[in-house]
């Protein structure tokens, strides 16, 4: 009996460069406890991860819901965008023709080109903008950058946040800090990076220059490849 129990025991011998040796004895029941140990571990990494993968899909939901619900308030303080006159180089879509649907057909097949100022859809809209007072030359400024269309497709692009003196036309303050080319920034992808797929908050605290009155908040949105897909200005009053 005694025999058979050694036969089953296996000796583990570390030889150290010093000479010395350490020694260990592995018997079944410790086989069978590093087992034991192994499979509980394994059941907690299984457990650990699916917990994971459930608050993550969560998060998700809750996350889409929130933007459901966020995309749907209106502020009744929210000032109208300044019309089209008021931006340099922005101008007003002609009004839609008139007469007989005939008519209107024929001059379509004979190629007649499309009326100036026409141009596409932005991709994005500013929603939910505002200019609040928080102490004594400081101010919150926010505003949403909204996808027109939801497709679940990721946009990538930079926004411009210029800010004008009344007193002193020309003269902007910029979020973020910015080098400007005739009122517009040199390289837009210095501007803020953003990517949306659906809609994105934009708030930031800044601080007025001496003598600095603010008239009117210009935000400039950029795609990817630098090129200006929307341009928005809203006044500021009673700065």
């Amino acid at each position: 009996m005694g025999k058979e129990r050694r036969s089953r025991m296996f000796t583990l011998i570390l030889l150290r460069p010093d000479g010395s040796n350490r020694t260990w004895q592995i018997t079944p029941a410790r086989i069978r406890g590093a087992i034991i140990a192994g499979i509980v571990v394994l059941v907690v990494v299984g457990v650990s991860l699916a917990a994971a993968l459930f608050f993550w899909r969560r998060y998700v939901r809750l996350e889409e819901q929130y933007q459901l619900v966020s995309s749907r308030e209106i502020l009744a303080v929210t000032p109208q965008p300044v019309p089209a006159d008021r931006v340099p180089g922005a101008v007003e879509r002609p009004a839609p023709m008139e007469g007989p649907p005939e008519q209107i057909a024929a001059s379509e097949e004979e190629g007649e080109p499309a009326p100036a100022g026409e141009v596409e859809e932005a991709p994005v809209r500013l929603e939910q903008f505002g200019v609040e007072p928080i102490e004594e030359g400081a101010w919150r400024l926010r505003v949403q950058l909204t996808k027109r269309t939801w497709d679940g497709e990721l946009l990538r692009g930079y926004t411009a946040i210029l800010i004008e003196d009344a007193a002193r036309p020309g003269r902007f303050l910029t979020h973020p800090p910015l080098t400007l080319r005739e009122g517009r920034p040199a390289d837009p992808d210095e501007g803020e990076p953003f990517a949306i797929r659906r809609l994105k908050p934009i708030e930031f605290e800044f601080d007025l220059p001496q003598d600095f009155r603010m008239r009117e908040v210009r935000i400039l949105v950029y795609d990817r490849s630098g090129s200006l897909i929307l341009e928005q200005a809203f006044p500021v009053e009673d700065t």
